[in-house]
């Protein structure tokens, strides 16, 4: 039986503030998890999100791929957005996202997976509102 260490995650928070470029910048690092798995078999990104506010977007990426390997905004996953060695083998633990679960299944993994996972929350942010 080969073991594939195939996954180091990182877990970010963003909160929006214009465009994402802005967004970025205010990201920070949260945790670190090192995961290993056996090649072939699924593997379960974990995210966690606190629901303080409105989640405008969702998107998991690796650190040295341009494209993303899950992207979700206005309540549905866009698979045009996604790298194509993820096209069909990454989904959403839970697609309600029940109680702030933003994890998502890597399906069939395999050596060209292994990297760093990173999972950007992007947020609506609360207008305080003022009166006159």
């Amino acid at each position: 039986m080969e073991v594939l260490k195939i996954i180091t995650l990182s877990w970010v928070s963003c909160l929006v503030s214009g465009s994402a470029e802005l967004a970025s910048t205010a990201c920070r690092r949260e945790s670190h998890v090192e995961i290993h798995v056996e090649a072939g078999n699924d593997v379960i990104l974990s995210c966690q999100y606190l629901q303080s506010a409105e989640l405008t977007a969702l998107k998991w990426r690796r650190s040295n791929m341009k494209d993303y390997v899950f992207f979700y905004r206005e309540k549905r996953q866009y698979e045009r957005y996604q790298n194509l060695l993820y096209q069909g083998r990454v989904q959403l633990v839970d697609p309600q996202m029940r109680n702030g679960n933003l994890s998502i299944v890597l399906s069939n993994t395999s050596l060209n997976d292994a990297g760093t996972y990173c999972c950007d929350v992007w947020v609506a942010r609360k207008e305080k509102s003022r009166s006159n």
